[in-house]
């Protein structure tokens, strides 16, 4: 019963960094448009704004993840 409320914690979690990653990377999307775009592109480059990198872990931080049942 435990090992199944740990499951489905470990679950929850997951599906909100899911929906962080989502809304991080939509506002990125937005930003990264309104740099690029005329005519807010020629305030950005005013202010010397530059496009964000979208969120995504790394593949040799990702490799390190193991999960043992």
């Amino acid at each position: 019963a435990l090992y199944l409320e740990l499951m489905k914690q470990l679950s929850d979690v997951e599906e909100q960094l899911q929906a962080a990653r989502r809304f991080y990377n939509a506002n990125v999307t937005n930003y990264n448009n309104r740099v690029t775009t005329f005519p807010s592109a020629l305030v950005a480059k005013a202010m010397k704004a530059k496009t964000r990198k979208y969120f995504a872990a790394e593949e040799d931080v990702k490799a390190n993840v193991k999960v043992e049942l």
